[in-house]
């Protein structure tokens, strides 16, 4: 039987994926987005959002205020909080619309997460002012259960950020109609290569220097897929 990750672009281009057809890549990708494991990983990686540089801190002229020497921010201790608002596995992620639509390959697994935090600008003439802000940040898994060369991963994070970035409608939701589209934020994206191997420090660093983060699947991943083993499976109806 013919997989559909086969009749991939990455599969034409030669990039394969042997490991999907192993029973712990999938357990991987159901791993990475149980809620517990979800918190976890979003308390590390989720960053607090940017703060509002445009913040009106007022004055005779109403001048809104930009970055300078003279503004001094500070994040409210305390203030940080990320929401998950979706996960799930099998993103796939394609180009082109109609007949000429190709699918390029599938994310393994994904997650949309909101971070907000108050700040408090300070001028230096002394007014300030606190405010809260939020921003959105869409998460991409890459499993590898297999060892594979760090160029073979670059190549692949680097064709998904190509057909990825600027993408503001929910993952993976269609995308909506344009006034909708015009009310929606844009997902800042972030890259996270999962193994059950450790990486080199050099092969680290280079995951880094490309903006991808690694995660090491561990006693806690090797306890989830015992326990999915150990699991009776559901039986269906029966002839």
């Amino acid at each position: 039987m013919t997989h559909a990750h086969d009749r991939t672009l990455l599969a034409t281009l030669g990039f394969a994926d042997p490991d999907k057809r192993d029973e712990r890549h999938y357990s991987a990708c159901k791993f990475l987005v149980q809620p517990d494991v979800l918190r976890d990983i979003a308390a590390r990686y989720v960053p607090a959002p940017q703060p509002d540089y445009d913040v009106n801190l007022g004055g005779a002229d109403k001048v809104v205020w930009v970055l300078t020497k003279d503004l001094a921010v500070d994040l409210v201790p305390g203030s940080l909080t990320v929401d998950i608002s979706g996960a799930g596995c099998e993103l796939a992620i394609s180009k082109g619309d109609g007949q000429y639509k190709q699918t390029i390959g599938f994310a393994d697994a994904w997650f949309v997460a909101r971070s907000r935090a108050e700040y408090t600008y300070r001028r230096a003439d002394g007014a300030e002012r606190t405010t809260a802000t939020g921003q959105s940040f869409a998460t991409i898994f890459e499993v590898k259960i297999g060892a594979v060369g760090v160029d073979s991963v670059l190549r692949q994070f680097a064709l998904y950020k190509e057909h990825l970035a600027g993408r503001r409608f929910p993952f993976p939701g269609p995308p909506p109609g344009p006034a909708e589209l015009a009310a929606m934020e844009w997902h800042a994206l972030q890259w996270v290569l999962a193994t059950p191997y450790s990486l080199s420090v050099s092969d680290a660093a280079i995951l880094r220097a490309h903006g991808i983060r690694h995660i090491r699947l561990g006693p806690r991943f090797e306890a989830f897929c015992a326990q999915q083993k150990a699991e009776a499976s559901e039986s269906g109806f029966e002839l």
